[in-house]
Protein backbone atom coordinates (compact mmCIF):
# COMPACT_ATOMS: atom_id res chain seq x y z
CA UNK A 1 0.00 0.00 0.00
CA UNK A 2 2.84 2.42 0.72
CA UNK A 3 3.96 2.24 -2.92
CA UNK A 4 0.42 3.14 -3.97
CA UNK A 5 0.55 6.12 -1.61
CA UNK A 6 3.94 7.15 -2.98
CA UNK A 7 2.81 7.01 -6.60
CA UNK A 8 -0.49 8.70 -5.82
CA UNK A 9 1.32 11.40 -3.85
CA UNK A 10 3.26 12.60 -6.88
CA UNK A 11 1.50 15.91 -7.42
CA UNK A 12 -1.02 15.35 -4.61
CA UNK A 13 -1.67 16.90 -1.23
CA UNK A 14 -0.51 14.87 1.79
CA UNK A 15 -2.73 14.65 4.86
CA UNK A 16 -1.63 13.59 8.35
CA UNK A 17 -4.43 11.85 10.23
CA UNK A 18 -5.20 13.51 13.56
CA UNK A 19 -7.40 10.64 14.77
CA UNK A 20 -5.81 8.88 17.72
CA UNK A 21 -5.49 5.21 16.86
CA UNK A 22 -3.84 2.15 18.31
CA UNK A 23 -0.43 1.05 17.12
CA UNK A 24 0.30 1.20 14.25
CA UNK A 25 -1.00 4.71 13.49
CA UNK A 26 -2.75 5.41 10.20
CA UNK A 27 0.21 7.35 8.84
CA UNK A 28 0.07 9.98 6.11
CA UNK A 29 -2.58 9.91 3.44
CA UNK A 30 -3.36 11.35 0.03
CA UNK A 31 -6.50 13.27 -0.90
CA UNK A 32 -7.83 11.40 -3.95
CA UNK A 33 -10.56 13.81 -4.95
CA UNK A 34 -11.07 17.50 -4.49
CA UNK A 35 -12.51 20.55 -6.16
CA UNK A 36 -12.64 20.42 -9.95
CA UNK A 37 -12.64 24.23 -10.16
CA UNK A 38 -10.63 25.55 -7.18
CA UNK A 39 -6.88 24.97 -6.99
CA UNK A 40 -4.33 25.92 -4.33
CA UNK A 41 -0.68 25.73 -5.43
CA UNK A 42 -1.92 23.92 -8.58
CA UNK A 43 -3.59 21.17 -6.50
CA UNK A 44 -7.36 20.64 -6.15
CA UNK A 45 -8.66 22.20 -2.94
CA UNK A 46 -9.95 19.51 -0.57
CA UNK A 47 -13.24 19.88 1.25
CA UNK A 48 -15.38 18.14 3.84
CA UNK A 49 -16.58 14.88 2.30
CA UNK A 50 -13.55 14.39 0.05
CA UNK A 51 -11.77 11.03 0.32
CA UNK A 52 -8.33 10.31 1.76
CA UNK A 53 -6.37 7.09 1.24
CA UNK A 54 -4.04 6.53 4.18
CA UNK A 55 -0.98 4.29 4.37
CA UNK A 56 -2.85 1.89 6.69
CA UNK A 57 -6.57 1.31 6.92
CA UNK A 58 -9.51 1.90 4.61
CA UNK A 59 -10.27 5.13 2.70
CA UNK A 60 -11.66 7.88 4.94
CA UNK A 61 -13.72 11.00 4.35
CA UNK A 62 -12.70 14.44 5.59
CA UNK A 63 -15.24 15.07 8.36
CA UNK A 64 -14.27 18.51 9.63
CA UNK A 65 -13.29 21.77 8.06
CA UNK A 66 -13.22 25.49 8.69
CA UNK A 67 -16.83 26.74 8.80
CA UNK A 68 -15.86 30.18 7.47
CA UNK A 69 -14.11 28.92 4.31
CA UNK A 70 -16.25 28.03 1.29
CA UNK A 71 -14.58 26.32 -1.68
CA UNK A 72 -16.34 26.19 -5.03
CA UNK A 73 -19.70 27.21 -3.59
Amino acid sequence: MSSAISSAAAGADIHNCATPSPVPPHGPGVVIDGSKTVFINNLPACRMGDTIIEALGPPNKIIKGNPTVLIGG
